[in-house]
């Protein structure tokens, strides 16, 4: 019984440490995520649709928060 909560306790630090290490470098990937959402959010307050736009490819699909399904940059 000792030898379970001993690896569980070893194992829950170890993915502990796996998040707490993510949160603090965040992976290439996710860095270029948040500078498209803050390109987004950025364009969508000047009212700016042409730069709004630019941001998707040509044959993408957006679903909106409300269900509205978008498809290409047109």
């Amino acid at each position: 019984m000792n030898r379970f909560f001993g690896s569980a306790t070893i194992l829950a630090s170890a993915m502990i440490a796996t998040v707490a290490a993510r949160a603090v470098t965040p992976n290439q990937d996710e860095a270029e995520i948040r500078e498209v959402a803050r390109r987004q959010g950025d364009t969508w307050s000047r009212h700016d649709a042409k730069a709004y736009a630019a941001l998707f490819t040509e044959d993408c699909d957006v679903v909106n928060v409300v269900g509205w399904w978008w498809k290409g940059r047109a």
